[in-house]
């Protein structure tokens, strides 16, 4: 009796034993179970910032973009108004130069013209002169020589 009871102890404590391991065995599944669950969730939250961050990025990126394009259009459009505007005025002042140029010409030409009309009036006057002195000369010799005469 006493080898069968030290039997029965023997297979209660194996069967202990057996089911204590098995114990160990789950928990140890449990646990890997909830650490790969733990890790799931960290490598999933590490993937969702990462898409927030390049998701920022593009975002950040296009509207720097946007904004240089629109600084350059922008500058550019001033650029080319400026240009056109330089370009109006000195076509104006060229015209106006050209105008006082044209201008400074006619009076120049009436100036020539008047100092020709004033010579002509001049040579005429003196041409007057020289006839009347002619006439008078010819008018003396006549009455001299018919007073001569008489």
């Amino acid at each position: 009796m006493n080898i069968g009871s030290n039997s029965n102890i023997c297979s209660s404590s194996s069967s202990s034993s057996s089911s204590s391991s098995s114990n160990r065995s789950y928990s140890s599944i449990n646990s890997s179970g909830s650490s790969s669950r733990s890790g799931s969730s960290s490598s999933s939250s590490r993937v969702v910032v990462v898409v927030v961050v390049v998701v920022v990025v593009s975002i950040v990126v296009k509207v720097v973009v946007v904004v240089v394009i629109v600084v350059v259009v922008v500058v550019v459009s001033i650029v080319v108004v400026v240009v056109v505007v330089v370009a109006v005025i000195v076509e104006l002042v060229v015209v106006v130069v050209v105008v006082v140029v044209v201008v400074v010409l006619v009076v120049v030409v009436v100036v020539i013209l008047v100092a020709v009309v004033v010579q002509v009036v001049v040579v005429v006057g003196v041409v007057i002169v020289v006839v009347v002195s002619i006439v008078v000369v010819v008018v003396v010799i006549v009455v001299g020589v018919v007073v001569v005469v008489v």
